[in-house]
């Protein structure tokens, strides 16, 4: 978190693990989190201190390449990220900014630009965790200062929409953190700091978690 860079490291042996490359610039600084594209060369990661989401070219693991970055104040605070499942585009959430943000890395990989951009929902306050639905329609966002867990459609890139939203009402929602999906996509997990918690909602009963594990 609090270094510049990003490395390769090979996991053959879980054992042994070895370093291939690394590499450090300024866009990376404080480095957060990252996201490998399966459908080609590029890894993104999310640069904390300088509001970036940056693009690395990893088709030489033993030479890792800063190509490009998107550093805007619209990314302020910028933390977690993912990628839609066509590695078209990541998402990203910006905690300082309250906002959610679709970074396009389809057109160009190597210079991603901000094409979708959603901000000002008081139920999405300090935005934290984030997770894409297995179909890719839908990112689920935790908001963290607001207890709430935020499904956000994503259909459209260019005009991402808030389609369902949990509030504080919801037990166990104090603080909540992190958040993952199911497989089959029916049930949405999140993870609460405050309340030592974990709720299960289901996909197709999104006012009431419908579990609680403590």
């Amino acid at each position: 978190y609090g270094g510049g860079g990003l490395g390769a490291i090979n996991v053959t042996e879980p054992t042994n693990p070895v370093l291939l490359g690394h590499v450090t610039h300024a866009t990376l600084a404080g480095a957060y989190s990252v996201a490998a594209n399966p459908h080609g060369q590029y890894v993104f990661v999310s640069g904390f201190s300088n509001n970036c989401v940056v693009a690395v070219d990893a088709a030489d693991l033993s030479n890792l390449e800063v190509t490009g970055s998107i550093c805007d104040t619209k990314l302020h605070g910028v933390q977690q990220l993912a990628l839609s499942s066509d590695g078209l585009f990541v998402y990203v959430v910006a905690a300082y900014a309250d906002a959610f943000a679709v970074v396009d890395v389809g057109t160009d990989a190597s210079q991603p630009t901000i094409c979708g951009y959603l901000t000002g929902i008081t139920i999405m306050d300090y935005p934290q965790g984030l997770a894409v639905s297995p179909d890719g329609n839908i990112v689920y966002v935790t908001g963290a200062f607001s207890n709430s867990l935020v499904g956000i459609d994503v259909r459209n890139a260019t005009h991402p929409t808030v389609a369902m939203s949990l509030s504080a009402t919801a037990s166990g929602f104090d603080h909540p953190m992190a958040v993952s999906v199911s497989k089959d996509g029916n049930t949405v997990f999140v993870a609460s700091r405050y309340s030592d918690s974990l709720a299960a909602v289901s996909y197709t009963h999104l006012t009431l978690p419908t579990k609680r594990i403590v």
